[in-house]
């Protein structure tokens, strides 16, 4: 792929790249980008995606597949939650509860300080700025039920 992207540049600067891939890794759709390839289809795209695709790519703009993208903003979310220690876990599951510090820190059975602390723990490694933020991504990627 690279060898033949390199190729097209050297030819045509304004020449449009689409990769077509049988893998909805969202990976391999991120180092096809990285490499200067314009879009991003998998081939069991439907007939409207590879014609959305198209128009994208002909009005300038960059097309990924959704089922690539989904898959690299899945993998991004689970490499965050990872970051967590067991106690973080327990924590952003309370606060998807609704739960407040000092709700937290008793039912935990610590200082509603040490619960700030790891609730702006939680904060930073999820890149998020607010409780509600947090209690989101919980529910969404399943550490909360």
């Amino acid at each position: 792929v690279e060898d033949a992207v390199a190729n097209v540049r050297r030819k045509s600067a304004t020449t449009r790249i689409c990769a077509l891939s049988s893998h909805t890794h969202g990976e391999l759709m991120q180092h096809c980008l990285g490499l200067g390839v314009d879009a991003y289809v998998v081939k069991d795209s439907s007939l409207q995606e590879l014609r959305a695709a198209i128009k994208t790519l002909g009005a300038g703009d960059r097309y990924v597949d959704p089922r690539a993208a989904a898959s690299l903003r899945h993998k991004r979310s689970s490499d965050r939650a990872k970051r967590l220690s067991q106690r973080e876990i327990e924590v952003v599951r309370l606060i998807a509860e609704g739960l407040s510090n000092r709700e937290i820190g008793r039912r935990l059975v610590v200082a509603e300080k040490t619960i700030r602390n790891h609730v702006s723990n939680v904060f930073v490694k999820l890149r998020v700025n607010t409780r509600s933020q947090a209690a989101v991504y919980a529910i969404r990627t399943g550490l909360a039920s």
